[in-house]
């Protein structure tokens, strides 16, 4: 059993346009890694990705996995998904934003993903009782002050509803913005990130070995790191309001949905 007076740590990045314009990028997609197995099991699966990584001069001390060559990139996301950690997701279709909507704006967008993989966690039940720890690699679309707040009126005209909450994140919930090089644990969060953002962009474009990275880590994003399926998946497709239509039209994503 977990100890419920301990932290709950979590790093999070993203992979993709938070962007609208036609020479955007059509997915989005914000990583959450949940240390939920034993403590420090993340940052050794990294060491070790690290140790495999040839070494340069000037090379970051945390790994990139888009650098790395397939056969060490592969090799990499077996090492980390051994590891035991929890594993949230959202994936927003920019080709599925309104005009109206409030998420056509990138620091709005990159807003609500990050809204909606943080109060995933914190409402799983499983976590329950245990405050939030979450670092964030610091972006120029990263906001903190718009982090989901209520509607404002022209939200509310909007097709698109900001949740109507007094306040997000709630107060046993810290999110503190990260530099990209400071924690090797934002490492296993990048290389999450842009497997299942390569995924999504380009699984259905011809590209046969694009879901191949990302797949390996659907385990633990359909039922979490412990296996339990009664527990609700880890992927959030935003505009929800246009989910289903996103994912009938999108074979891979739905082949993952479906489990």
């Amino acid at each position: 059993m977990p100890d419920r007076t301990e932290p709950l740590y979590g790093w999070i990045d993203e992979s993709g346009d938070p962007s609208v314009k036609p020479s955007s990028t059509r997915w989005f997609a914000m990583v959450l890694v949940l240390e939920t197995g034993p403590p420090g099991a993340l940052a050794e699966a990294m060491a070790e990705i690290n140790r495999l990584t040839p070494s340069r001069i000037g090379a970051p001390a945390v790994p990139h996995f888009r650098t790395l060559r397939p056969r060490l990139k592969r090799a990499a996301h077996d090492l980390l998904a051994a590891a035991d950690f929890t594993l949230i997701a959202a994936a927003v279709d920019t080709r599925a934003v309104s005009e109206r909507n409030p998420l056509r704006f990138p620091k709005v967008m990159y807003a609500h993903a990050l809204s909606a993989v943080i109060d995933e966690a914190a409402s799983r039940p499983r976590f329950e009782g245990r405050s939030l720890e979450v670092a964030v690699e610091d972006s120029p679309n990263l906001d903190l002050s718009l982090l989901r707040k209520p509607a404002s009126a022209a939200s509310r005209a909007s097709a698109f509803q900001m949740p109507a909450i007094s306040a997000f994140p709630p107060a046993n919930v810290t999110v503190r913005p990260a530099p990209k090089h400071s924690d090797i644990r934002l490492g296993a969060a990048d290389g999450i990130a842009n497997a299942l953002f390569g995924a999504l962009e380009y699984a259905d474009k011809g590209r046969k070995d694009a879901a191949a990275h990302a797949s390996i880590h659907m385990p633990k994003l359909l039922s979490g790191a412990d296996g339990d399926a009664a527990e609700s998946g880890g992927l959030i497709v935003l505009p929800a309001k246009r989910a289903p239509q996103v994912i009938a039209s999108h074979p891979w994503l739905a082949k993952v949905l479906a489990g």
